[in-house]
């Protein structure tokens, strides 16, 4: 009778210290508003996908965005899904000032695509970018 008891104690026990972290990678990008309180009280957060021109993820681009006027560079990279995060951005940059650039050797921006295209500080900023080959011909 005793094991009985203490079975169902050191299964719960294991599971309590098997347990993910409180910020788990996830493949459907569900880790990646994982605490919407921080973004909205520490700054402003852009975020999109950097995909080719078949739709494929483009990995380790470098994300680098600017708020004109200011002598302050953020740098990402891509990760394996093409996607970008930042939320070092302060609250109240105006998105009309910022600029986001994607680079990645052997490619070129073919198209940018603003979803938010908010104009209010603080609100998260949405831009998708697709690359192309940067040679012509």
């Amino acid at each position: 009778m005793m094991m009985t008891r203490i079975a169902p104690t050191a299964l719960a026990i294991g599971f309590l210290f098997a347990a993910p972290s409180p910020q788990p990678a996830s493949a459907n990008g569900a880790a990646f508003f994982a605490d919407p309180n921080r973004i909205a009280e520490d700054g402003t957060l852009y975020f999109g996908i950097v995909k080719d021109q078949k739709g494929t993820p483009v990995v380790g681009a470098s994300v680098q965005i600017h708020v004109k006027g200011q002598n302050i560079e953020w740098v990402y990279q891509t990760t394996s899904l093409g996607r970008y995060r930042a939320i070092d951005l302060p609250k109240d940059t105006d998105p009309k000032l910022v600029e986001v650039v994607v680079q990645k050797p052997g490619l070129r921006i073919v198209s940018e695509d603003n979803r938010t295209r908010t104009v209010r500080p603080g609100l998260p900023v949405e831009i998708n970018f697709v690359l192309g080959s940067s040679t012509t011909g």
